[in-house]
């Protein structure tokens, strides 16, 4: 999958070959031995990170009746204020959204898709 990946990214001029695999620390740093390394070695080098897009599905449901609370209402509210004003909803509402980051790690976007079942 990675070598179909790489081909890719070099083909779109978002990376290169380098010339010779070679060890990174963890901010992407060359260094000169295993030991100061994260990872194994890096054949390529991004060019432009921020061109690189990277997403992630997550899914959740809207339903707190199965949240584990015990006793009372269920309230939900803004985090660190008094009081709450809003019931929780106990109907199943499923809901998936699919954040996008760059290669930097800065967010791009979030599509978030309602899906009832």
């Amino acid at each position: 999958m990675y070598d179909v990946i790489y081909g890719e990214l070099v083909d779109s001029g978002v990376a290169k070959v380098l010339p010779e695999p070679v060890w990174v620390d963890v901010d992407g740093n060359k260094v000169d031995a295993e030991a100061e390394a994260h990872g194994c070695k890096v054949a390529i080098e991004l060019v432009h990170p921020n061109c690189f897009l990277m997403g992630d599905e997550t899914g959740c449901n809207t339903n707190m009746k199965t949240d584990g609370h015990v006793g009372g209402k269920k309230h939900m509210g803004e985090a660190r204020t008094r009081g709450c004003n809003k019931r929780a909803i106990a109907t199943d509402m499923h809901f998936a959204v699919l954040p996008f980051t760059n290669a930097l790690g800065e967010p791009v976007s979030a599509l978030c898709s309602h899906i009832c079942f």
